[in-house]
């Protein structure tokens, strides 16, 4: 990201990477409070699409248990200062294995509970991603076969961005609720589990407004659910007498829902 906050194109190293766009929910500085956020220790680097709730009082009690150092105000420190400190009470010696990292993992989601939040990590020769217990934030993760014949594995908050990198639809898939997906770029092996069970209460706002229409995200097509919503909420009105038009909007001009009622007295 470029300082003004516009997005440029670059050419770098390596074979993981993570990137950010969405705006900030928590801090307002854009360079500071801009994500992805890094720890040396274990050389984290992570992002996340969602939001943590209190963070105020969640970091000023880490402060006092002098377990973290923010250097922003974004909230996604708080849910990486929690996996590393979980992460260091699960490691033993050497590289972290994946059980190490679902342990740790499991920990974070249970001690920052009643938020929505999707997070890509990178941790050491890994990338970790995770989805809060109840999936409000959807996330995704697809294959595809690389130049090299090794297969590559990419992971977004909705479909869209993978197919724009030649993800074929296909091969999208959601990471479940409480599930956590880990890739190896060491032996280019995956794993997906699901850590903690429960009821999956989605975010209805990403089907009516955040996601592009084209994505599919919790198995749905995003333009069949506005589609539907637009006829759901014709019934309703027509069916209480009004004479109205409702129009459903989105961020994107191709994905205009507008409900047709007959004349009501």
């Amino acid at each position: 990201m470029k300082p003004d906050g516009s997005i440029g194109s670059y050419t770098l190293p390596g074979n993981m990477c993570i990137g950010h766009t969405r705006y900030p929910t928590s801090g307002s500085d854009p360079i500071t409070d801009a994500q992805p956020v890094r720890s040396s220790k274990f050389g984290i680097a992570m992002a996340h699409n969602g939001q943590i709730n209190d963070v105020d009082d969640s970091i000023s009690a880490m402060l006092e248990a002098n377990s973290l150092y923010p250097r922003s105000k974004c909230d996604v420190e708080l849910l990486l200062h929690s996996l590393k400190d979980s992460l260091w009470k699960e490691k033993t010696r050497g590289q972290l294995t994946n059980n190490e990292i679902k342990n740790a993992v499991k920990n974070t989601m249970e001690s920052i509970s009643a938020s929505a939040y999707s997070a890509i990590a990178i941790i050491q020769d890994k990338m970790v991603a995770f989805r809060d217990p109840m999936g409000i934030k959807p996330f995704v993760y697809g294959t595809k076969l690389g130049i090299d014949g090794e297969m590559i594995y990419g992971f977004a908050s909705e479909s869209l961005p993978l197919t724009e990198l030649e993800f074929e639809l296909e091969s999208i898939k959601d990471i479940p609720p409480g599930g956590v997906a880990i890739y190896s770029t060491r032996d280019n092996t995956f794993e997906l589990e699901r850590l903690i069970e429960s009821d999956p209460k989605h975010c209805v706002f990403e089907f009516v407004y955040f996601s592009d229409p084209s994505s599919v995200e919790n198995g749905l097509s995003v333009s069949k659910i506005r589609s539907s919503l637009g006829q759901l909420g014709a019934e309703i009105f027509n069916a209480k007498g009004y004479r109205v038009c409702l129009l459903y909007t989105s961020p994107s001009p191709r994905d205009r829902t507008r409900s047709r009622m007959p004349s009501s007295a």
